[in-house]
């Protein structure tokens, strides 16, 4: 009983937890190594096929075999937004952005290189997050 137990929880399928809250640790498994990264420092999530990037708040990325739709589902959605479907976004890390006519730069944590986004997530930007955004510098925080 034991041992199905344990391997049911090291199948990929399988996640015990269930969805993440804005203050637990996810378990990175990088090619390099493996740690616990506090939800609140990821910057961003951006898919790679099976695959997905994980921007730290620091600019550091690591890839880690993960799709983007598990990412969807584990972060949770009051601290994440769902630009498009490539790319995850810790909306309290946003740092700038460049609103262009067909696409949008957006700066998340201190990473240098912008996450360019495309028509459909620059709309989504404006309506979803940029309110939210601005709510929170016009109460001072």
């Amino acid at each position: 009983m034991a041992l199905a137990r344990l391997r049911r929880l090291g199948s990929e399928e399988c996640n015990p937890v269930g969805p993440y809250g804005a203050e637990d640790r996810v378990l990175v498994k990088s090619s390099r190594r493996c740690f616990f990264l506090p939800v609140a420092k990821i910057a961003a999530v951006r898919a790679a096929d099976n695959y997905s990037f994980v921007v730290c708040e620091d600019g550091q990325e690591h890839l880690v075999r993960r799709s983007i739709k598990e990412w969807e589902t584990l972060l949770p959605p009051g601290c994440f937004a769902i630009l498009d479907r490539s790319c995850l976004v810790n909306w309290r890390q946003i740092c700038d952005w460049v609103l262009g006519t067909r696409e949008i730069q957006l700066y998340v944590g201190r990473f240098s290189k912008p996450l360019v986004l495309g028509r459909a997530a620059a709309q989504r930007f404006k309506s979803e997050i940029l309110p939210r955004i601005e709510s929170i510098r016009a109460r001072g925080r």
